[in-house]
């Protein structure tokens, strides 16, 4: 019984090890914006034209208010 246990566990890692191989593959070309717009607002910021994303359009548009002032320090 100690066998089929180890077996069955074996099996569950190797369907866990392919099914996290697929999901790297198919999710690979998938592009996260967020920390360009929050840099984006953090140099608008230091440059003096306030937090927006273009000079000139007022438009709330920041998800990470904190982490953007914090950058701008930087």
């Amino acid at each position: 019984m100690e066998i089929k246990n180890l077996i069955k566990r074996y099996y569950i890692l190797l369907l866990a090890i392919i099914i996290s191989i697929f999901q790297i593959y198919y999710f690979s070309n998938f592009i996260v914006d967020d920390a360009y717009i929050t840099y984006r607002y953090s140099k608008n910021f230091v440059e003096g034209k306030g937090l927006v994303f273009n000079e000139g359009e007022r438009v709330e548009g920041i998800t990470n208010f904190l982490y953007s002032i914090l950058i701008s320090f930087g």
